[in-house]
């Protein structure tokens, strides 16, 4: 018999601080494998990566913010299709850059568009609900923006 379903039984849990890590470790895990496949010129490799892993944990990250700001009374539908309506007309075309990837240069564009959406909400979740960051993450920030973006991920990931 299938399981009974109403809007509540669909709703985005609120995050406790072993989520928000976890995922926030698993983004930049995955982004790195998107930028082994850039360096190593695959682009079916670096966009199945980005399209599988990186910006569904983007996604994970945005129906965060959502149910957290609707006190845990979110939906973010299939594949998310509700967070768009929890967007800035900004944030909605930062988005839409992500889906460039018809070349190794585009995806490269794709995933640092991504990056740094994924940054400053990242960073506005961990300020506003006092949750911390993996500490991996401020090396990496560190390193961002000691070096180019490319060369920063071949030393770490590669």
């Amino acid at each position: 018999m299938p399981r009974v379903t109403n809007a509540q039984s669909h709703f985005v849990p609120l995050p406790d601080q072993a989520e928000f890590q976890a995922h926030v470790q698993e983004f930049y895990w995955c982004a790195g494998n998107v930028v082994k496949g850039l360096a190593r010129q695959n682009l079916v490799y670096a966009n199945e990566q980005l399209n599988r892993f990186v910006r569904p944990e983007l996604f994970v990250l945005l129906a965060m913010r959502a149910t957290i700001q609707q006190a845990g009374q979110f939906d973010a539908g299939v594949t998310g299709k509700f967070i768009e309506t929890t967007l800035s007309e900004t944030e909605k075309a930062q988005l839409a850059a992500t889906y460039q990837q018809t070349s190794l240069a585009e995806t490269k564009m794709s995933l640092l568009n991504i990056l740094t959406f994924y940054r400053v909400v990242s960073e506005q979740l961990s300020r506003d609900q006092e949750m911390m960051r993996p500490i991996m993450i401020t090396k990496i920030y560190q390193q961002f923006n000691d070096c180019s973006t490319l060369q920063l991920f071949k030393k770490i990931w590669i």
